[in-house]
């Protein structure tokens, strides 16, 4: 994978963690860790700028899925131009390349819905 895919999908991480803390605080510190000086500086785990990761064993569904209807349905501010299938996907790429990247497991309910 090149690197600025890499640097899409932490991007996308990283707006998902920035929408939960603002929207689902109370969830905010089960699915949120932030990242040691070692971890940021670990070039295998491909974090460039990011200051904080999903916990990913804790992902709750029900949020991803509001982040995705809520966030990422229309592209423009009057609601009236829809994201494709391919846009949304790169979300769930997203979390799949960070927890591949961790060696992390989703928790089950997160592919069973």
């Amino acid at each position: 994978m090149d690197r600025v895919t890499q640097r899409g999908h932490r991007n996308r991480i990283t707006e998902m963690i920035k929408w939960i803390k603002e929207k689902y605080p109370a969830q905010y510190d089960h699915t949120v860790v932030e990242l040691t000086p070692e971890q940021k500086a670990n070039p295998d785990l491909k974090y460039f700028t990011a200051t904080h990761d999903f916990k990913y064993e804790c992902i709750n569904v029900v949020i991803i899925r509001a982040f995705l209807s809520a966030e990422k349905k229309y592209k423009d501010d009057t609601k009236t131009t829809q994201y494709s299938e391919v846009h949304i996907r790169k979300y769930h790429d997203a979390i799949q390349f960070g927890m591949r990247t961790i060696d992390a497991a989703l928790p089950k309910e997160y592919h069973t819905g």
